[in-house]
């Protein structure tokens, strides 16, 4: 059985593949360390998201290596140079100003001055991560709510509130979602 016809059975629920269909991730140095044994050059795609750039880079390599899945999108738009200030912040297309941190990008301000997101995500089957069977995870309901406040010209308060009415749920079986979640700052710009 090739790469595709197991992910596709294992997708599909059309019968059992001959094993459960593999998709791994690769830091930066085991992507270059095997591209160097294996003579298999890194194709580099460029993110916002160093995690992301990772997952979305390499997949000629990790495909030699036994990966049946590969990992696509998330990447610039074509053309899209970016925008830096100050301190390392970035611009992206949408007018987001970001900052990478030592393990994430930290969203500076958003493109909206307030938002409200809602989010349905039905009942929908699964994997147990201890028993590697399937279930049958249930649907959730989540909202957020997000206001950013100019005090002065240079001078901004943030609130953001995330799963606002405090809901229990899981994305991933076995993973339960953070509960409410409120964020308060200030930004100011120095110029």
């Amino acid at each position: 059985m090739n790469s595709r016809e197991r992910v596709m059975r294992a997708l599909r629920r059309d019968g059992m593949p001959d094993r459960v269909p593999l998709q791994f991730d690769l830091c930066r140095p085991l992507l270059e360390a095997f591209s160097a044994k294996y003579g298999i050059p890194v194709s580099w795609f460029g993110s916002y998201y160093e995690d992301l750039k990772f997952r979305t880079s390499g997949n000629e390599l990790r495909i030699a290596m036994g990966s049946d899945c590969v990992v696509v999108g998330g990447g610039l738009p074509t053309g899209h140079e970016l925008a830096t200030e100050p301190g390392g912040i970035i611009v992206n297309e949408f007018g987001m100003r970001m900052k990478p941190g030592l393990n994430w990008m930290d969203v500076i301000s958003g493109p909206l001055e307030g938002a409200a997101s809602l989010v349905w995500v039905g009942s929908r089957p699964d994997v147990d991560p201890v028993s590697l069977t399937r279930v049958q995870q249930g649907g959730f309901v989540t909202a957020s709510l997000a206001v950013a406040v100019r005090l002065a010209r240079t001078l901004s308060a943030r609130v953001r509130v995330d799963n606002v009415a405090d809901r229990s749920y899981q994305e991933v079986h076995g993973y339960p979602a953070p509960g409410r979640r409120v964020v308060v700052g200030l930004e100011t710009l120095l110029h």
